[in-house]
């Protein structure tokens, strides 16, 4: 999987207003991706909690996420969210779920690998969008299936973010 690792909040605002030239922030929305950026917020996070629930609610992926709600209300007017299984491969149903949540929203911070970035691009392109989350590497993972819901352990990470690139250059 491609292991990413969220932004703080204050990088986030100076993406913000740096993309200010854009139009003023006032309403935000954050699109999550349920695979690579759950399961990298569990890691992130130590894996000590579930990152899925028994039904494959992406819960370290929501905690991160209203974590950064939670700082950004301070400063705008609203924030939404939205959480969709595979950003990479989304089907037209939540694109259109995404749009229709983005309608309203004057920058989109996008949880997710880059592969997550690049197709939400492809269709809110005319938006202001952020990257919430630094490409980091690979990592192989294996879950376990405990009664509080599913945990992912990991090994040493399998590439570095320069093996990255060139990985997404080749395959391109």
């Amino acid at each position: 999987m491609v292991y990413t690792e969220p932004l703080t909040v204050e990088e986030l605002i100076q993406s913000i207003e740096k993309e200010n030239n854009l139009g003023i922030t006032k309403d935000i929305l954050i699109v999550g991706c349920s695979v690579c950026a759950n399961i990298s917020c569990s890691i992130y996070r130590g894996a000590t909690e579930p990152a899925m629930s028994l039904f494959m609610n992406p819960l370290a992926l929501e905690k991160e996420i209203e974590r950064i709600s939670s700082e950004l209300k301070r400063k705008y007017n609203s924030v939404d969210s939205v959480n969709i299984m595979g950003l990479c491969a989304v089907r037209a149903k939540n694109e259109r779920k995404i749009a229709s949540k983005a309608r309203d929203a004057d920058t989109v911070i996008v949880m997710s690998c880059a592969g997550g970035f690049k197709a939400v691009e492809g269709y809110l392109g005319n938006r202001k969008l952020i990257m919430g989350m630094r490409v980091k590497g690979f990592k192989a993972i294996r879950f376990k299936l405990k009664a509080k819901g599913v945990y992912f352990e990991h090994g040493e990470k399998g590439g570095t973010e320069n093996e990255y690139q060139k990985h997404r250059e080749t395959s391109l």
